[in-house]
């Protein structure tokens, strides 16, 4: 029992015009203890009657009641809050920032809280914003609305009627009929009995108040204080289109019904709000929704204001995605979204289930290995496996966590990621319906230099090195078609040491010499040609098309030591003349597509080393034409005049593609060579048609 004597010492909760309510100790709780002087007793009679016939969750609990010489003392539950510090500006102390029950919730329990105090034989009379209180259990955190204050409260007949020798209740929340009471002037001209009478639909009408006061968040239904008598009387409900969503207006409307015979009965609204139920979880689905769908990560209070209207947040929509789903695949460039951590943290402690899955069978921890972009991505991934996620889920083409990390993620702090998988179990050697690993996706999109660090990672927990998909690939193929540093050599030497096969085929029949020809542009491409021949690799490999490496070779690589490659791949042993299916040797591929002065040096090699350099390809083209279309150096004359001397055949139609590709000033003397050796042939031919 509390001790009363340093009462006044106390915080004090409230005043009224009897009693003063401060917060004090009952039973090892924290109570509200509301003091009433003994001289001021009757004004609290009703309340006490009231509170002690009274036992609901959704009322407020009388504990006990004691008195000493001057006072009398209700010890009352504690709660938190009353309904009107909810809607306090931000940054006002008073403004209430605790829990809250569902949207629905609170109306629903504060519509079987009116019920039953009706149904226990009384009307309330008082019925507002200020006298809603909101109680948490500090045990479990459960929430709940109380109505208060039943200092006004009368027993009612089974009519629901009691006699009334005045209005009694605030301004702002009376019914029509009340208001017009005093409006004429009625309530105290002694008029007959029966007109003279209170009514629990009073306490309807205003009960519906406080729902749409609730529901606009702090609107009084009917306009701002100047406003609200006139328009009640009226029936001019200005904000009453701002509550959504519709079916709870309806039933507002019914219960604020200018008339009080054709005012619902607060056991209507009860069994009408469970009516309703299903439209209030499809209207809150809808903004959750709405908010989770943008294509911005949305502010973490936009999703406060959510949860404590009650949303489900493991609701689904059409497409099979809870709000988790849709808020980890957003697509964001690198530093956006960067309130994804709080927003996650918000929405697991909230209850939101990490594991759920979308169509594919994705979970939220791979939606963000394929979306998310951002460095903090890791502190994200920790979250979800310290809540439970299932580092192992994989979707339905059999992906991984590590596989869509690998193929989406280029920041240098993949490797730390990675091995906080690693470290909570995920299986490096997942393999998906394709058949790759995380090498795979590894070396074909990461461009770090840290690769090799990341790869050495991989293969200390057990990844398969030489682990080929559908397609034959295995990881050195996808480094050599798609990384250009210059430690790639260090990566092609630790993917030997640990067993790749260095002359592996896909199933066009490249192998790694034809990915890095097609690819690989540095100034070391000699040096990793060289240690791949040394570690066995075949030179002579061709491929479906018919091409060994000096066709991708010579396609693709601009720099000055091409010539060294190539002298290299021939002391190897290549067949210098391979022709693709279409015709074309190396010859052709070097003319058309390299620029530098040595060409004429690369292509004296060619010839040495037995290049047909009269080859055709398919439409009847040879070096000369290539070389036309291409090459635009002071030397040309110098390379044409090579090929002339070793036996290419120049036709009529060659000097078109010098003609089309060159202008009029570099091409004069050209066509004059051309000319000349065409005349020469022409003679020739003719000496011989002689002869024979």
């Amino acid at each position: 029992m509390s001790t009363l004597k340093d009462l006044n010492s106390n915080e004090i909760l409230g005043k009224g015009a009897f009693g003063t309510v401060y917060e004090g100790v009952w039973s090892e709780k924290l109570v509200a203890i509301k003091r009433i002087q003994l001289s001021d007793i009757s004004s609290n009679e009703r309340e006490e009657e009231a509170l002690q016939k009274l036992d609901h969750p959704n009322v407020i609990k009388l504990l006990h009641v004691e008195s000493d010489p001057m006072f009398r003392y209700y010890y009352l539950e504690l709660c938190n809050a009353s309904l009107e510090k909810l809607f306090l500006k931000d940054g006002d102390p008073k403004k209430y920032l605790g829990p809250m029950p569902p949207t629905f919730d609170v109306l629903n329990q504060l519509a079987l809280g009116l019920e039953y105090i009706h149904q226990s034989g009384l009307i309330h009379r008082d019925i507002k914003h200020e006298n809603v209180l909101i109680w948490v259990n500090p045990e479990n955190d459960l929430v709940l609305v109380k109505w208060a204050d039943f200092g006004l409260s009368k027993p009612v007949n089974e009519r629901g009627t009691c006699s009334m020798s005045g209005v009694r209740g605030s301004f702002d929340w009376l019914a029509p009929e009340l208001l017009k009471l005093i409006d004429d002037g009625e309530a105290n001209k002694g008029e007959k009995e029966e007109k003279q009478r209170g009514t629990i639909q009073t306490d309807v009408f205003a009960e519906g108040l406080v729902f749409g006061y609730y529901l606009t968040d702090g609107l009084h239904p009917f306009g701002s204080p100047v406003q609200i008598a006139a328009n009640i009387l009226t029936n001019k409900p200005v904000n009453l289109l701002k509550i959504q969503p519709q079916n709870s207006r309806d039933l507002i409307e019914k219960m604020l019904a200018d008339q009080p015979e054709k005012r619902i009965t607060s056991s209507d609204v009860v069994h009408q709000l469970e009516k309703i139920r299903p439209q209030f979880r499809i209207y809150q689905t809808k903004l959750l929704f709405d908010l989770f769908k943008a294509q911005n990560f949305p502010s973490t209070e936009e999703v406060k204001i959510l949860i404590a209207k009650g949303v489900d947040l493991n609701c689904v929509d059409e497409n099979g995605l809870t709000p988790l789903l849709h808020l980890t695949r957003i697509k964001m460039k690198q530093n956006e979204g960067e309130n994804l951590y709080e927003l996650l943290h918000l929405l697991i402690e909230n209850g939101i289930d990490v594991n759920c899955e979308n169509d594919d069978g994705e979970n939220a921890l791979l939606s963000l290995c394929q979306n998310y972009k951002n460095d903090n991505l890791i502190e994200i991934i920790r979250l979800l496996i310290e809540n439970g996620i299932d580092v192992n889920c994989k979707n339905k083409y059999g992906n991984n966590a590590l596989h869509l990390l690998c193929w989406n993620y280029k920041n240098e702090n993949l490797i730390a990621i990675i091995r906080l998988l690693i470290e909570n179990g995920i299986d490096v050697n997942c393999k998906d319906n394709l058949g790759r690993n995380a090498l795979h996706p590894l070396c074909y999109n990461y461009k770090n230099e840290n690769l090799i660090d990341i790869i050495r990672l991989l293969i200390e927990k057990g990844i398969d090195v030489d682990c080929k998909n559908i397609v034959g690939n295995n990881a050195l193929h996808l480094l050599c078609q798609n990384y250009r540093n210059e430690n790639l050599i260090d990566i092609i030497r630790l993917l030997i040491e640990n067993g790749i096969d260095v002359n592996c085929k896909d199933r066009d029949g490249d192998n790694a010499l034809h990915y890095l020809g097609q690819n690989y542009k540095n100034q070391n491409f000699i040096d990793i040609i060289r240690f791949l021949i040394e570690n066995g690799i075949d030179v002579n490999c061709k491929d479906n098309l018919g091409r060994n490496a000096l066709h991708p070779l010579c396609y693709n690589y601009k720099n000055e030591n091409l010539i060294d490659i190539i002298r290299l791949l021939i002391e190897k042993g290549i067949d210098v003349d391979c022709k693709n299916i279409i015709g074309n040797n190396a010859l052709h591929l070097l003319c058309q597509n390299y620029r530098n002065e040595n060409l004429i040096d690369i292509i004296r090699l060619l010839i040495e080393n037995g290049i047909d350099v009269n080859l055709k390809d398919r439409d009847g083209d040879n070096a000369l034409h290539y070389l036309g279309q291409n090459y635009k150096n002071e030397n040309l004359i110098d390379i044409i005049r090579l090929l002339i001397e070793n036996g290419i055949e120049v036709t009529s139609g060659t000097s078109n593609y010098f003609t089309t590709y060159h202008k009029k000033g570099d091409r004069d003397e050209i066509l004059h060579l051309l000319g000349q050796h065409l005349k020469k042939d022409r003679e020739h031919t003719s000496k011989r048609m002689k002869f024979d």
